[in-house]
């Protein structure tokens, strides 16, 4: 059996630790904006918006849900890995919601490394 020497073994150590400082994929998050026209909508009406993402490493999926006591309704759709994304939604409202039902609008978007990121806001309905 051959002994190394200590060259050598420095030569295995700076090897190991090199490959500790590779260049590694970056993590992030997508960035999502959720703009609604009107915080009051009637029954019967639509509550519109836009929805807007980005992410540096690809969006794939995106919903966006409307969600009261009385109905819950989406739209949603997927983004083949686009660095960014711009949508505007329309989401129907139940004609027989009565007038002060808070809707929960939420929109969640799903980046290509399984980050999702939500954002919410609400409207009433109003006579």
């Amino acid at each position: 059996m051959r002994h190394r020497g200590p060259a050598s073994a420095w030569a295995v150590l700076a090897l190991s630790f090199g490959a500790c400082f590779a260049e590694r994929e970056r993590l992030d998050t997508p960035v999502v904006e959720l703009s609604l026209t009107t915080r009051e909508v009637a029954a019967g009406d639509s509550i519109r918006g836009t929805l807007e993402a980005r992410d540096a490493s690809g969006i794939v999926d995106w919903v966006i849900t409307a969600r009261s006591a009385f109905d819950t309704v989406r739209v949603f759709g997927n983004a083949p890995e686009l660095g960014w994304i711009t949508t505007e939604f329309r989401l129907p409202v139940i004609d027989t919601m009565p007038p002060g039902t808070r809707v929960i609008v939420e929109a969640v978007v799903e980046d290509d490394q399984n980050f999702a990121i939500a954002r919410a806001d609400t409207v009433t309905v109003v006579p």
